[in-house]
């Protein structure tokens, strides 16, 4: 009997308790069958998947779940997102994440253009590379790569003195940024290369027909989050297991390459509300019948809790446990292959704030062939707060969870 592994990342899905919803987290207001039954025939826990000192982003925390610590591995990441587009990791070159925002009389209105399209974007995106990035920069070369919706990828090769000066600031990102005045948060860096071209953007892309008459124009582009490209231990190497990610996503593919996993390509995920879960789904369970291990990651609770909207974030879990857990559960608990699944947000989103926080997650580990009958009720912040106290996510793979192949 081979043993299968099956790791679900309802992104950003954990949060605090809402006033509008009855002063229930949108987890504990949701219908959640699927993550309910999970918690019942599994082992229910509470990990940190963002280590103290260090910032609580979606890099850091699914590194963390798979399997390394990021206090050890620090990474950036706009050269994550190179590796899943293809670009190589030169020893000259930074990458840096690109983001299409929305500047409103001087504030930053939206992290994301309005979820500008991914076609849209690369109309945009050429733009910028024609009249902002056209020809050397000091003796730099600077080109956009294109990523999914609002988010993008710039490639910049200089010597090292101009590296330097391009790493010697690392700005905040721009959906911790909402409300801010672009000037002010700027001023102080405005002779950095990379600040210097962000405001170019600004001017180019106000002018553009295609940002006429939108309600969120894709009118500046903000470059953050720079580094190297590096090399990651892969999960072949620490635990004798490969695999495939499916994401819609390109940090996440990108962390999946590092480590090893194959890139399952997506026509219809975009990494938001509409992405197409059956896909997703369907996807999942095709590798997982050919491959050791899949990582499937769903991105909109987190944009719901980026938006603030405790209603929709509520609505995205269910349809994720309506379309994505509760029927993976029932096809592979028919299957002859032993399948362990972990479930488990990468970090909390709260609503409240709308922004990330290294607050502990709930996960839950489950077996197909072993199920619990002393598990609990449901799967909740609150519950999985009773039941243990936090442990680190980046010891979960190898203490619980592949290594661990007896009974829970």
């Amino acid at each position: 009997m081979k043993t299968k592994y099956l790791i679900i990342v309802p992104d950003g899905m954990a949060d605090r308790p809402v006033p509008s919803l009855g002063n229930k987290t949108p987890l504990e207001a949701a219908r959640t069958p699927g993550f309910d039954r999970l918690a019942r025939e599994g082992a229910v826990g509470l990990a940190r998947t963002v280590p103290k000192g260090v910032t609580p982003g979606s890099d850091a925390a699914n590194l963390s779940i798979l399997g390394l610590d990021p206090a050890r591995y620090p990474l950036q990441r706009g050269s994550i997102e190179a590796a899943s587009i293809g670009l190589p990791a030169r020893p000259d070159t930074l990458y840096f994440r690109a983001n299409f925002i929305t500047v409103k009389n001087g504030l930053i209105v939206d992290h994301c253009a309005g979820h500008i399209g991914t076609r849209e974007a690369q109309k945009l995106l050429a733009v910028v590379n024609r009249e902002v990035l056209n020809g050397s920069l000091e003796g730099s070369q600077a080109r956009l790569y294109t990523g999914v919706s609002y988010r993008h990828t710039l490639a910049w090769r200089a010597p090292a003195p101009f590296r330097a000066r391009l790493l010697s600031v690392h700005l905040d990102g721009p959906h911790d940024l909402v409300g801010s005045d672009v000037q002010q948060h700027l001023k102080p860096y405005a002779s950095l290369p990379h600040v210097e071209i962000m405001m170019k953007t600004q001017k180019v892309l106000e002018a553009h027909p295609f940002n006429r008459g939108r309600k969120r124009p894709a009118n500046m582009m903000w470059l953050w989050a720079q580094g190297e490209g590096k090399r990651l231990p892969t999960l072949r190497e620490r635990f004798g297991v490969s695999g495939a990610v499916v994401s819609g996503v390109d940090l996440v593919r990108g962390l999946g390459k590092l480590v090893g996993l194959t890139v399952v390509n997506l026509k219809r995920a975009t990494g938001y509300y509409d992405t197409d879960f059956d896909e997703k789904r369907t996807a999942a369970l095709r590798e997982l019948k050919q491959k050791e291990m899949v990582y499937l990651h769903i991105e909109a609770p987190d944009e719901a809790g980026h938006d603030r909207n405790a209603a929709m974030k509520k609505k995205m879990i269910e349809v994720i446990d309506h379309k994505i857990v509760a029927p993976i559960l029932a096809e592979v608990s028919r299957w002859p292959d032993r399948v362990r699944v972990l479930a488990m947000p990468d970090h909390p989103t709260p609503c409240s704030i709308g922004t990330h926080t290294s607050d502990p997650v709930p996960y839950v580990i489950w077996d197909s062939k072993h199920p619990l009958t002393r598990g609990m009720p449901r799967f909740t912040e609150r519950l999985a707060a009773r039941s243990a106290r936090p442990i680190m996510a980046h010891t979960i793979l190898r203490e619980k969870f592949i290594h661990s192949r007896e009974a829970l």
